[in-house]
């Protein structure tokens, strides 16, 4: 994985949401981007571990949907006006997640 590339996209995916929702919500905003975050490195190591064979490692997969469970849960009760845009914002970070994926199978 690409993790420059990663990284750069995900800190200006969330300076964009922090933007155009405003920071007086940076806590509540920057819960649910660490939970995303922490949503998606348990999405990779999840999925290595699975096509390793370790299926004792895939809990991780398990684990993963619940983080995001609990992440959306989150934002309902935080930041409700803001909940399409920060779907939004998940569905752009999946996106940033593929784009460094592939562009590191590329390298290789």
């Amino acid at each position: 994985m690409n993790w420059y590339l990663y990284s750069i996209l995900a800190t200006c995916n969330y300076l964009t949401v922090l933007y155009v929702i405003g920071t007086n919500e940076i806590v509540n905003l920057s819960a649910f981007f660490g939970g995303i975050l922490l949503n998606q490195i348990m999405l990779l190591r999840g999925v290595r571990a699975t096509l390793a064979g370790e299926q004792s490692k895939s809990f991780l997969l398990v684990l993963k949907f619940f983080i995001l469970i609990l992440v959306f849960i989150f934002a309902v009760y935080k930041l409700d006006k803001y909940i399409l845009f920060l779907t939004l914002s998940y569905i752009f970070q999946l996106i940033i997640l593929v784009l460094s994926i592939k562009r590191d199978k590329e390298k290789n």
